[in-house]
């Protein structure tokens, strides 16, 4: 594993920040917060309570997603900005949307639903596999 002691783990860092930040943006007033808030059944108040967990919850799973990228990217040797702009579709299509097409289908939850969580992994897996490839 010496891809691993070759990684810049600052950008790994703040492609976890930027990840997080689409998805704050993706869910926020501005975008898809009413229309996502509309297709889920979700206790407000609990989600409240929870909202530490739940954001501890989606940097963590950032983090993962800006290292196992920028693993591949390394292994890869994508150094292209178009290289990595097909690479984050390619992942974002094939593994975020395919997962949570299996998980939603079957669960009897909406396309427009699926549509809005799979289209936010895909913008931001596509954008830190471009900060990735050209931050070495």
């Amino acid at each position: 594993m010496e891809h691993l002691s070759q990684l810049n783990y600052v950008a790994v860092l703040v492609c976890t920040i930027i990840y997080f930040l689409i998805g704050a943006t993706w869910y926020s007033p501005v975008l898809f917060s009413k229309k996502w808030s509309s297709l889920n059944t979700i206790d407000q108040e609990k989600g409240r309570k929870q909202m530490p967990l739940l954001f501890a919850n989606a940097f963590f799973c950032a983090a993962l997603a800006s290292f196992g990228a920028a693993i591949l990217i390394s292994l890869i040797g994508i150094a292209a900005i178009g290289a990595a702009v097909k690479f984050g579709l390619l992942c974002g299509l094939c593994f975020a949307f395919t997962s949570l097409s299996m998980s939603y289908m079957f669960g009897q939850r909406s396309i427009i639903l699926l549509l809005i969580d799979a289209g936010y992994h895909i913008v931001a897996l596509t954008v830190i596999s471009v900060v990735l490839s050209i931050w070495k």
